[in-house]
């Protein structure tokens, strides 16, 4: 694994990292096809976001360039998110390299913001369906390369074997045995939805007192910075402080991968709310997740709903930035133990099909392999 060289990187003995990328510009072009060359791989896959590469050009370059060099060679992209690199600065000098390059190899009309990412991967691993659109944009034939494989849940999972992880989680956070317990899980930051979800439990608690939130996971500074919200989590703090809600609302910090306390914490919940501001997708691992520990599922309808999510069979649909709304489809939730039932049967078929690791790592397989993608 090629990566950047990110300083006290944990270097692994089961197989070789190397972390000599410093810009990912030009310059270290050549050394990294003298690695590719010194390996002589068959398949090489390029984990793509445009930000990752500092949306410097050259490794939108590097598919072309690859099967020049390695007779043979798979060339793979994995995008985690359609974000290409940034044109804006098409013609500084960067950007003119790319231009002689690909003239070089006579590929003069390649993409602006993918270059030969997409027509010169051999297949495209995507995390949702509807990222399929959005390249399509640049790449009109994207669609017969994408193959949908959703992130598996990267969290260490606690042992519930007689109810005791639940016993324990629900005792940590100090609740009677018929609080309800309503779980939000991820990174904490602007569209997540959580000003909707602090509204909606105060609307909730009205008619249903003994009803708890827990939010599991920190803040991410980096999108905070971006978003020019720095101080984020305590406006949220302070809103559950003007909305009467703050003794009902527990608060968590990050929690490293290791940790199975996240885990914990989920198995206290009898509900999971996922209130995202532009709604549910299946590149947000963060369903999956809730979904492998069980619970019903209450998220938001976005422009585009993707055909895995079934409406009251998988998942709980109600339409984003609406408190009002949310809070009916809680209070609907907790009213009906039949629904939750039926939702847990939902999304227990759904992590089956798709959020297990066996099962991505069959798909990731196939796919490198060449073989046909099995849906």
């Amino acid at each position: 694994m090629v990566t950047s060289d990110i300083p006290n990187i944990t270097l692994s003995e089961e197989f070789k990292i190397l972390p000599v990328m410093h810009s990912w510009g030009w310059g270290e072009l050549n050394g990294l096809l003298k690695i590719a060359r010194h390996f002589g791989p068959d398949v090489v896959e390029i984990h793509f976001s445009g930000a990752i590469y500092h949306h410097h050009p050259m490794i939108t370059a590097l598919p072309a360039l690859l099967k020049r060099q390695l007779n043979g060679v798979r060339v793979i992209l994995h995008i985690e998110y359609p974000e290409p690199v940034n044109v804006s600065r098409r013609w500084s000098p960067s950007w003119l390299m790319r231009k002689v390059v690909m003239g070089y190899y006579g590929r003069l009309n390649v993409s602006n913001e993918y270059g030969t990412l997409l027509s010169d991967s051999d297949r495209i691993i995507v995390l949702c369906d509807s990222h399929v659109n959005l390249l399509a944009e640049h790449y009109p034939e994207v669609a017969r390369k994408c193959v949908m494989i959703p992130p598996p849940p990267s969290i260490q999972f606690c042992d519930n074997t007689g109810g005791q992880a639940r016993q324990r989680g629900r005792a940590e956070l100090m609740v009677a045995p018929t609080d309800i317990v309503l779980a939000y899980y991820g990174y904490i930051y602007p569209n997540k939805g959580i000003e909707t979800l602090i509204k909606a439990i105060e609307l909730v608690a009205r008619q249903t007192p003994a009803i708890r939130l827990v939010l599991i996971g920190g803040a991410n500074e980096i999108v905070l910075k971006a978003w020019k919200r720095p101080n984020y989590l305590k406006e949220l703090a302070d809103y559950t402080e003007q909305l009467g809600v703050a003794d009902k609302v527990t608060w968590t910090s990050y929690f490293p991968s290791e940790s199975e306390q996240p885990s914990v914490l989920l198995r206290a919940a009898d509900i999971g709310v996922l209130p995202f501001d532009d709604g549910i997708s299946m590149h947000r691992s963060t369903f999956g997740v809730a979904a492998v520990h069980d619970l019903p599922i209450i998220s938001t309808r976005g422009k585009h709903l993707e055909s895995q999510f079934i409406d009251g069979q998988n998942v709980l649909l109600c339409p984003p930035k609406d408190p009002q709304a949310l809070a009916e489809t809680i209070s609907r939730l907790i009213a009906d133990p039949a629904l939750q039932k039926h939702l847990r049967e939902g999304v227990r078929a759904m992590t089956d099909k798709y959020f297990t690791w066996d099962k991505c790592m069959e798909q990731t397989l196939r796919v490198f392999e060449g073989g046909t993608h099995a849906p």
